[in-house]
């Protein structure tokens, strides 16, 4: 479901066997100075991309959204039983360690269909549509400055996300991170083009 990661892998690996080693080298420094940047770029775009998934626990549990479930309390000594495994409040509230601690809690997952709705229509259709815009526009504009300007703004983003609230918040920010993230592909291969053909 992820075409466009491929495709910039794709085109880069095609580039460098079409060319071979030695013609890659022979491009000189400033395209292979261009090249890691743009793998730079790319690699923030996937972090930026799956680093809700990542803190997606802490974060619902701040801002209140999501499904609850019983969840390991990290100040405390485990117990003999996983925390994850138990499915009601009042199994979760009465577990306790050797030493008489609660060791889990009830609280907010990260999981359930906030989230998948945050993960997936809001980000996604956003980036897929936003994607073709950007490829046309990638030909008629100047796509370095294009390139300069959705890594800002999918980074800024990303950072905002870290100061919301609510959760219409996230879905918003969500929404803004499709757009700027879906500028790098476009913008990036032709302009590998240009540096390697």
């Amino acid at each position: 479901a992820r075409p466009r990661p491929l495709i910039f892998l794709l085109v880069v690996s095609l580039l460098l066997l079409d060319m071979g080693v030695l013609d890659f080298c022979s491009a000189g420094a400033y395209p292979v100075y261009v090249l890691s940047l743009f793998l730079t770029t790319y690699l923030l775009n996937q972090l930026d991309r799956y680093i809700l998934a990542i803190i997606i626990q802490p974060v619902a549990q701040d801002i209140h959204f999501g499904d609850k479930g019983c969840l390991r309390n990290e100040s405390v000594e485990p117990g003999p039983r996983k925390c994850n495994s138990i499915n009601t409040e009042q199994q979760c509230l009465s577990l306790s360690n050797d030493y008489g601690a609660l060791y889990c809690k009830w609280d907010y997952s990260g999981s359930g269909w906030e989230f998948q709705i945050m993960a997936g229509p809001v980000f996604i259709f956003v980036y897929t549509f936003m994607g073709i815009f950007l490829g046309i526009l990638a030909d008629v504009a100047n796509r370095k400055n294009l390139l300069a300007f959705s890594l800002f703004s999918w980074s800024l983003i990303t950072c905002l996300m870290g100061f919301a609230t609510e959760y219409w918040h996230l879905l918003l920010l969500r929404f803004g991170q499709g757009i700027g993230e879906a500028g790098c592909t476009p913008f990036a291969t032709s302009l590998i083009t240009d540096y390697f053909s």
